[in-house]
């Protein structure tokens, strides 16, 4: 049971710290964006970790549908049931981050990894995550996470 939790969390999970990403270089509405994203995606990380689901009802959308690791599909409020299940023990950590802009749409994908504290890599998986920018503010609409064999 443990195991599904946390490939579950691993779907859109929010606790998650980023590492590795690249500075960002690009200029104009589409740099601008793309720094905006990834700023929302830092601030949905730091509210799963403390449980401000005020402000990830602003970042999830009502209607957002998940695909969790297992291939069971899931809407906000199970996701956010799943949140308040965080386990304090695995920390995540993001990488290969990529945003790809298509107007006011966004797909955010990168590489996910929960080690325990002394280092031993629990889960690892790929994400995406699919912003629209609705009146004016990016909103996650939808998400899927796939699980990483382990080597």
């Amino acid at each position: 049971m443990k195991r599904i939790f946390l490939i579950a969390l691993l779907i859109m999970t929010g606790s998650v710290a980023t590492a590795g990403q690249p500075d960002d270089k690009k200029s104009g509405p589409a740099g601008k964006a793309e720094q905006e994203l990834k700023q929302i995606e830092e601030a949905r990380r730091q509210a799963i970790a403390k449980g401000d689901f005020k402000s990830l009802n602003e970042i999830y959308a009502d209607d957002f549908s998940g695909i969790i690791g297992n291939g069971r599909l899931i809407n906000r409020e199970q996701l956010f049931a799943i949140f308040k299940n965080n386990d304090p023990g695995v920390t995540f950590t993001t990488d290969e981050i990529s945003v790809r802009l298509f107007g006011e749409t966004a797909l955010f994908t990168g590489r996910l990894v929960g080690k325990t504290s002394d280092g031993e890599v629990v889960t690892a998986s790929r994400f995406s995550h699919l912003f629209v920018k609705r009146h004016g503010k990016w909103q996650c609409v939808a998400g899927q996470s796939t699980a990483i064999p382990r080597q």
